[in-house]
């Protein structure tokens, strides 16, 4: 079992309320990170659509449909390119070129 990263709580569970929103159109794409019960951090990349019934009381959520999926080595593999563009800079930087 995992638990959202406390970093990006808040912001998913916007997120998922803006497209439970009953005027909207309940679709939901997202990137965010999740703690693993020994605490490991994972990014997950997450897409859902979420469909309404009509009820007496407006239209109401009713079920989710979407796919979820581990990014982690992906957003590993682009920080790591952001090190080495960051470290090239300041190298062409000190060599004034």
């Amino acid at each position: 079992t995992a638990r959202f990263h406390p970093g990006d709580r808040e912001r998913v569970r916007q997120e998922v309320g803006n497209a439970s929103r009953p005027d909207g159109d309940g679709s939901f794409a997202t990137e965010h990170r999740i703690l693993t019960r020994d605490g490991t951090e994972r990014w997950l990349s997450v897409r859902a659509n979420i469909r309404f019934i009509d009820a007496p009381a407006g239209r109401l959520p009713s079920t989710v449909i979407g796919t979820m999926m581990d990014i982690t080595e992906r957003k590993r593999a682009e920080e790591a390119l952001r090190d080495a563009e960051y470290r090239q800079r300041l190298a062409l930087d000190a060599g004034r070129m």
